[in-house]
């Protein structure tokens, strides 16, 4: 999938900073934090998967079983690329030590010298996922981007729908014609769910990556509407609510609004880039969001996510002409064709 060029290298280690101890709760103010350490997050971050975004890639830390820690990066080739060194370990020591969070992270910590490793060209597309006899599932019917951690979710969805046509086709009374049709639209909810899965949260995304003010609308939207639309039908309905995501008619307008919206986010960050004003609000910047939930409530998102949508396009104005009167464009790489 050339048109979403992003890498990935990640590494293992061993004795990194307690993101509950004394390293971040004490330094957020905004909730009752401060000298005593508590912070208004009610939850355990080092239980979790944690990310940090920067201008064209992101991190993940996720604490592994035995207490090491899982720590990589991925990123878009048109914006960033490592810092160079004579090898991949010092590479990623250097881009762990050029911004100050992962500074502080490993300052302490220990990586594992054989458990460093690297993709080129994480995202790829099958165009036929079942065939005469054959079937695939997991990561073998396709990848994206692992920003949401979709990998169990796409497993779940295409082996269950996998055994369903396995299902239909040994059922008493099915013809090959029945299973061919099955195969056949198969394919196509998962081919065409696929590429709009891709154009509506992913194309360009790394252009408003790291910018906090771009990043709370697309969390807020892409979050929501993927509980709003993907988890209630299943949770509440079982299989017959499991649908391939954006295949179903009733699904086209929430693929066309998200994959405008993200259209329009990566203009903006580009032109915010080109006019150096990538990240303005970012220094402060504090945003928790409830619990998301199951069922309609959570389109009570979409209205603050219009309205600072809107104030973002109104603010990109100035950024355009000072771009487009001091010829700047040409430096930031040009989004890719849909």
């Amino acid at each position: 999938m050339p048109e979403h060029p992003i890498r990935s290298v990640w590494a293992r280690y061993r004795n990194l900073r307690d993101f509950d101890g004394d390293w971040l709760a004490s330094r957020d103010t905004s909730r009752g934090g401060g000298p005593s350490g508590r912070s208004g997050v009610v939850s355990s971050r080092g239980l979790s998967t944690n990310h940090f975004t920067g201008l064209g890639w992101w991190v993940w830390v996720i604490p592994l079983p035995g207490g090491d820690v899982s720590v990589g990066v991925v990123w878009d080739e048109r914006l960033f690329e490592l810092p160079a060194g004579s090898s991949l370990g010092e590479q990623f020591d250097a881009f762990m030590n050029s911004y100050a969070a992962g500074r502080e992270l490993v300052e302490h910590a220990s990586r594992v010298e054989d458990d460093l490793h690297a993709l080129k060209a994480l995202p790829y597309r099958v165009r036929q996922l079942a065939g005469d006899g054959w079937a695939t599932v997991g990561d073998a019917s396709g990848f994206i981007d692992p920003f949401y951690s979709p990998g169990l979710d796409w497993a779940g969805l295409t082996i269950t729908k996998t055994v369903d046509l396995i299902g239909r086709s040994l059922a008493p009374g099915s013809s090959n014609a029945v299973t061919a049709e099955g195969v056949t639209r198969h394919n196509r909810d998962f081919t065409v769910g696929f590429a709009r899965w891709f154009d509506a949260l992913y194309r360009d995304k790394y252009y408003s990556m790291g910018d906090a003010e771009l990043m709370e609308i697309a969390l807020r939207l892409e979050v929501s509407l993927y509980y709003f639309g993907i988890l209630t039908g299943p949770y509440r309905r079982g299989e017959e609510g499991l649908d391939v995501p954006f295949s179903h008619p009733l699904s086209v307008p929430f693929y066309l609004f998200m994959s405008f919206l993200t259209r329009r986010l990566a203009s903006i960050g580009r032109a915010r880039i080109a006019a150096g004003t990538w990240g303005r609000a970012n220094a402060g910047r504090h945003v928790y969001l409830p619990g998301f939930k199951l069922g309609p409530k959570m389109l009570k998102y979409v209205p603050g996510v219009l309205a600072r949508w809107a104030r973002v396009e109104l603010l990109a104005v100035p950024d355009r002409l000072r771009v487009r009167w001091g010829g700047k464009a040409a430096t930031v790489p040009p989004l890719r064709a849909s």
